[in-house]
């Protein structure tokens, strides 16, 4: 599976089989939310068992507003079942990690979806859960990694040493 990386505003993204790989290194605001949304739509548009995707949010971005939040709790209940599995990995010092962990966990009880997401403490947790979820389309870990160096590198990112 080739590796197609999209660069946009502090937000890189790649898709990869059934699969959407995204790493955040800025704030989350309405703008970017829409961009990794309108992909999410676009992709899941031409799969009935719906996708998968794991976002890594860096420790230089900054947690979404209030209004944010309730967009993107609003999307992801608008988006039920399209995505099958969204995997959430903060990256950073514990006390970033304990804040991002809470605001999504609180996104997706919200948006009543809370069972088929998750929050990984790692990278190789969240590659894990991905796979976990895996159907025919779904890259393999070693072409999952791939992606994420290369969103990473788009983005001038170092990935922890595991990924």
């Amino acid at each position: 599976m080739s590796s197609n990386v999209e660069v946009r505003d502090g937000v890189a993204l790649t898709q990869l089989g059934d699969t959407l790989l995204v790493i955040w290194r800025e704030a989350a605001t309405l703008d970017r939310w829409n961009y990794q949304l309108n992909r999410i739509e676009t992709m899941a548009a031409s799969r009935a068992a719906g996708i998968l995707c794991l976002t890594l949010i860096a420790g230089l971005a900054t947690p979404p507003d209030a209004a944010v939040r309730q967009q993107m709790t609003d999307d992801y209940r608008r988006m039920g079942t399209m995505v099958r599995r969204l995997v959430v990995v903060p990256l950073g010092d514990s006390v970033w990690i304990g804040v991002v962990r809470a605001l999504v966990r609180a996104i997706l009880l919200l948006s009543g979806h809370a069972r088929r997401q998750r929050v990984a403490g790692t990278v190789d947790e969240g590659l894990a859960q991905i796979r976990a979820a895996a159907g025919p389309e779904t890259p393999t870990l070693r072409e999952l990694k791939a992606g994420l160096v290369a969103l990473s590198s788009a983005l001038g990112l170092t990935l922890p040493a595991a990924a």
